[in-house]
């Protein structure tokens, strides 16, 4: 049994409360096909139990660039509390090769790129959930070392791009029917086309991972192919919920979809008739 999360002089906001439930009521009449990890679940109890408004959403293992907290929070303080701006602010993510150092500002991280030593995050793998336009462009933006700015701002085109970003209460929750590593963060932006949530894309900020994928593993493999039969039904259902809740998004929002599974699907069939997996 999991410990219970104890957070004093802290009262959760009644609406911000009343969605997660409303969340949670809806994902339960769908029937769960498999499970590994409850990532969404713990991903909503994390944003219930945080004491501000403001909160980032990205991945423990991606290290931040100099001042990342302190440059991205004035500027959300601006459009986001201030302003109140339907939208999220969203850095740029890379992948740089282990044994070199981590990149602390954008000369860094260009140097690295320069020599092909750094790339977009999962650019060997899943480069389209990553891949952000205009990147010679945002790399010629003279660097502030004391504050970060909108670089552009853009809709939701691409039904598996996975921003990660800094938002408010007002960004939905993630939905606890989807299961680990199967559309489990992309979905969020889905919703978020349909609620007309815009997403700026800063200068200057970034997050980097050590070490580059470049191949799945063969367990991988097997767990993507088995998985993916599995989340079509779930998939289907969430775009047509989609569809019935914001009818005068349909033609904005583009389906979510399960993937192109070709070259996994074809190491699938090479590992089976090696009885490797």
């Amino acid at each position: 049994m999991c410990p219970s999360i104890i957070i004093k002089n802290y009262i959760i906001p009644k609406d911000f409360k009343k969605e997660y439930y409303n969340l949670r009521n809806i994902s339960k009449r769908i029937v769960k096909k498999f499970d590994i990890y409850p990532i969404n679940e713990a991903r909503n109890v994390a944003r219930l139990g945080k004491k501000t408004i403001l909160f980032l959403s990205g991945d423990i293992e991606n290290y931040s660039s100099n001042g990342y907290e302190r440059k991205v929070s004035k500027l959300a303080t601006v459009y986001l509390l201030e302003q109140r701006r339907k939208i999220v602010l969203v850095h740029r993510r890379f992948e740089y090769e282990k044994g070199f150092k981590r990149p602390k500002n954008k000369k860094e991280l260009k140097k690295l790129l320069d020599r092909k030593k750094a790339g977009i995050f999962h650019s060997f793998q899943f480069v389209g959930a990553h891949y952000i336009r205009g990147l010679k462009e945002w790399l010629a933006v003279p660097e502030n070392g004391n504050e970060t700015s909108s670089f552009m701002t853009i809709n939701y085109t691409n039904p598996i791009w996975e921003p990660q970003f800094v938002g408010d209460d007002r960004v939905p929750f993630h939905d606890e029917i989807f299961p680990y590593r199967f559309r489990s963060n992309t979905h969020l932006g889905n919703i978020m086309c349909h609620q007309e949530f815009r997403f700026t894309i800063l200068n200057d900020v970034f997050t980097a991972h050590e070490g580059r994928k470049r191949r799945l593993e063969d367990n991988e493999v097997k767990f993507y192919v088995e998985g993916h039969k599995k989340v079509k039904n779930i998939i289907s259902k969430f775009n047509g919920n989609l569809k019935k809740m914001y009818p005068h998004m349909k033609n904005i929002c583009k389906n979510m979809t399960v993937g192109s599974t070709g070259y996994i699907a074809k190491r699938y069939k090479q590992l089976m008739a090696n009885g490797t997996i």
